[in-house]
């Protein structure tokens, strides 16, 4: 079962679904942050997945229990993101209007790159810092 099949999920779910030690680690995206408040679902685009679990294996493979760091941040990134979407920076380089913002991780070089649309946040990228910016650009739909 992968992110596009869930509602909200967080792409930890691979973990629990592989036996990988990391299936401990999960997130249930249904943060209440008022008596009206209803959270949108959080999904990880399929290239936004496949990024994730790029980047935790190659932290688990250079040190273990790296992955498992990077994994958590992941997962408090998608907290946050949860708890105020609209609270984090306009994506530079994009035009305003699209509303696409990212949330920087803490202790890792990359950013989660997203965008509220009415019945979800989509998150567009898993971004690495250094790399090329805005590549994630084309993921965006007509809305």
């Amino acid at each position: 079962m992968g992110c596009r099949d869930r509602e909200p999920c967080s792409p930890s779910h691979h973990w629990r679904n592989t036996g990988h030690r990391l299936d401990e680690h999960s997130f249930s995206g249904q943060i209440q942050t008022g008596p009206l408040a209803v959270p949108l679902p959080i999904r990880f685009g399929p290239e936004a997945e496949a990024e994730f679990e790029a980047a935790a294996l190659y932290y688990e493979e250079r040190s273990v229990g790296l992955g498992v760091a990077f994994l958590e941040t992941v997962d408090a990134a998608v907290v946050r993101l949860a708890e105020a979407p609209r609270l984090f920076s306009l994506s530079p380089g994009v035009p305003e209007e699209l509303g696409v913002r990212r949330i920087l991780l803490l202790k890792f070089p990359y950013s989660l790159v997203y965008v509220e649309l009415k019945e979800e946040i989509r998150v567009l990228a898993l971004a690495h810092g250094a790399r090329r910016p805005g590549y994630w650009a084309e993921r965006l739909e007509p809305q």
